[in-house]
């Protein structure tokens, strides 16, 4: 028996925030415009978890919570790559203050966070 995704507009709107986020990092990317994308992904990130944890009843309060909600999440869908992907994109967000990363890492960066953001939206 499949399980309907029952709409629920708080979710549906963190989803397409964090939609809306990738594409914003990805068109910035395209554009090599490189200044505040590890902020953008990161968002992406945050709007996308919070939404998969309120679909499967994870509690979610914050950045202390984000590596174990991530753990709850990875536990139960046993996708362990998740976890170093969330890394990843905190390692992105710190990038924009401090500029460690150069143009190919970001690019490559990015693609673990595309992933993990789509990951995030298909549970529940």
């Amino acid at each position: 028996m499949s399980k309907e995704h029952v709409a629920n507009p708080d979710v549906d709107s963190l989803l397409d925030a964090g939609e809306n986020y990738l594409r914003e990092a990805e068109e910035s990317l395209h554009r090599s415009e490189y200044d505040g994308v590890g902020e953008t992904y990161f968002k992406a990130v945050a709007a996308c978890l919070q939404a998969a944890c309120q679909r499967v009843g994870v509690e979610f309060g914050g950045k202390a919570d984000y590596f174990h909600a991530m753990e709850e999440l990875t536990a139960r869908t046993g996708a362990d790559w998740a976890e170093k992907a969330l890394s990843v994109a905190f390692i992105l967000h710190q990038n924009d203050e401090r500029g460690f990363l150069s143009h190919d890492q970001i690019r490559r960066f990015g693609q673990d966070v595309r992933r993990l953001v789509r990951w995030l939206k298909t549970i529940g």
